[in-house]
């Protein structure tokens, strides 16, 4: 039988649930209906996405990848959704925003309690992804606003500059590296590290510093997020490589935050299309994020 957007919809569920029970729970269907949505899907791709593992489900790779290309599809249809009930009259604002994980723990929930706390009105939809991610999902219309890395040179994108935050090395106060006030790019040479990884923007240009000082040091881990990165580092497996905002959330007591000799910093943006204009909850919004306290107490420095 053709496949239609509700064999999607049930798989999106279930992979997001983890379980078809709780999918069917959250859909307010039936377990088996579910389960006949999901067994004509994959005779519809001829694939196998899931296995079972106890009570709960698993995506094959082919189904991860399935799901990673529904879930933004699903984004761009609540949008849709959204606006067509914002024209009906049943809202009277809505707002899709995008934000790197970096700003997702403790700065969007901020932004939001103070937007929200005098628009009862508006509804928002967050989607947390990584930078590069956000900008195409603003570049395509699919988010309103994003905060991400500052991309200047995006045809589609206009990139505001908020503040900058410096990358420091993270390692517990027994570390023999501890004791300095900033760590000597040298001193990294054989040193265990754990990085962002390669795909990172910021840790690209580290790589190039080290290329460029002849430095190589042991990548032993890299990690997907910067409190990863710390809490490894906090066990000893390696130095972190993280930025000022993550080491300030996340290094405890016992341990140590330190420049390097050589600073390398990046700049947190907000992110719009070009030449669209905006709804006026996005407007608003924008304003209150350009007039957030960027300070250094957040391990944020205002730009001049």
């Amino acid at each position: 039988m053709p496949l239609k957007p509700r064999h999607f919809e049930i798989f999106h569920a279930v992979a997001a649930a983890g379980s078809v029970t709780e999918a069917a729970r959250r859909l307010a269907v039936s377990q088996p209906a579910v389960s006949k949505y999901l067994r004509e899907l994959e005779d519809g791709v001829g694939l196998k996405l899931r296995y079972r593992d106890g009570n709960l489900w698993h995506l094959t790779p082919e189904g991860q990848l399935l799901y990673e290309q529904v879930a933004r599809d699903m984004v761009g249809f609540a949008r849709t959704l959204r606006v067509a009930l914002e024209l009906k009259g049943t809202r009277k604002g809505y707002l899709s925003l995008g934000c790197m994980p970096l700003l997702s723990v403790r700065v969007l929930p901020e932004l939001l309690a103070t937007f929200l706390a005098e628009r009862p009105h508006v509804s928002v939809s967050v989607v947390n992804q990584p930078s590069a991610a956000v900008v195409d999902q603003v570049a395509l219309g699919r988010l309103d606003l994003g905060l991400g890395l500052d991309a200047p040179n995006h045809h589609k994108v206009a990139s505001t500059p908020l503040a900058a935050l410096e990358v420091l090395c993270v390692m517990p106060r027994g570390h023999p590296l501890a004791r300095r006030a900033r760590v000597d790019i040298a001193a990294l040479d054989g040193a265990d590290v754990v990085t962002l990884g390669t795909a990172d923007p910021v840790q690209g240009e580290i790589d190039r510093l080290f290329v460029a000082r002849g430095v190589r040091p042991r990548r032993r881990i890299e990690a997907t997020m910067a409190q990863t990165a710390v809490e490894l580092a906090r066990l000893g497996l390696g130095i972190g490589i993280v930025d000022s905002h993550a080491a300030r959330l996340f290094t405890g007591p016992g341990m140590r935050a330190l420049p390097l000799d050589t600073p390398v910093s990046y700049r947190i943006a907000l992110l719009t299309r070009r030449g669209a204009m905006p709804s006026q909850a996005a407007a608003e919004f924008a304003a209150t994020i350009q007039s957030w306290r960027w300070r250094d107490s957040a391990g944020f420095a205002r730009l001049a």
